[in-house]
């Protein structure tokens, strides 16, 4: 039996941000297009995500590449304690739930 569809978007949604978490975890620095080869989830997904956890400072960019086709950043994890994904709120802190 499927649970209703605003509760299975919220899982869906959860379980997404748990890969990309799970995988900046192992891996500590990463592109966008690690994230996305690694945590399967969708580009614009990983770009949000990474754009809000380094809006409050748990993400950084350290290096970026700019020619062409092959545009990328290069970004960090900066604290490794938090097990589970930051529930990102709408004053851009995070809340660990």
């Amino acid at each position: 039996m499927r649970p209703p569809p605003e509760k299975y978007d919220k899982a869906l949604v959860a379980s997404r941000r748990q890969r990309v978490w799970q995988s900046m975890r192992i891996m500590r620095r990463f592109t966008l297009n690690d994230l996305v080869v690694t945590a399967e989830v969708g580009y614009a997904i990983v770009a949000k995500f990474v754009w809000s956890l380094c809006q409050i400072g748990l993400v950084a960019k350290i290096a970026s590449h700019s020619g062409g086709a092959g545009d990328f950043s290069i970004y960090v994890l900066k604290k490794m304690d938090i097990v589970k994904p930051p529930k990102i709120g709408t004053v851009k802190k995070a809340i660990h739930g």
